[in-house]
């Protein structure tokens, strides 16, 4: 049977809303995407949380925090972005380009790889954040480049 994308699905039968339920409810278990093939991963809580705790444990990769460090990289940032438009080092476009004016607490999420080990899959700890430590960086490298093509003359 070929399904069609635009057709409408049924409605799910009781049945299967209270076994979703029930899914969504168990503390026990944890589901997750797998890493690659975007299968779908059940596995023990206990488990999860122990083979994922090794990674945040690794003091060369995570460290933990007091408090949030967001506050502080935006004030710095704002900083060095009002600092470069005074000095007419970027525009008013590249300036509201680079200024986030709420910037995203980072997130933390994992994917399983269970390509590698199908009965014991290790969670890879995956960090997204649209502000980060490397920000001020970037923004100096960015206006660094500009000012150095600026100043440079076709041969």
């Amino acid at each position: 049977m070929q399904l069609n994308l635009l057709e409408k699905l049924p409605p799910p039968l009781r049945s299967e809303r209270q076994a979703l339920k029930d899914l969504q409810e168990n503390k026990d278990m944890v589901i997750k995407p797998e890493d690659k093939g975007g299968a779908i991963v059940v596995m023990d809580m206990s488990y999860y949380n122990s083979e994922y705790g090794k990674y945040l444990k690794m003091s060369c990769s995570y460290q933990p925090l007091h408090s949030g460090p967001i506050a502080s990289l935006k004030s710095e940032i704002d900083s060095m972005l009002q600092h470069a438009s005074h000095q007419n080092w970027i525009t008013k476009r590249e300036y509201e380009f680079l200024n986030v004016t709420y910037p995203v607490t980072p997130v933390i999420y994992s994917l399983l790889k269970v390509h590698k080990n199908l009965t014991q899959p290790s969670p890879i700890p995956i960090i997204s954040d649209r502000i980060s430590h490397r920000a001020p960086f970037e923004i100096h490298r960015f206006i660094f480049w500009k000012l150095w093509f600026s100043s440079c003359h076709p041969f």
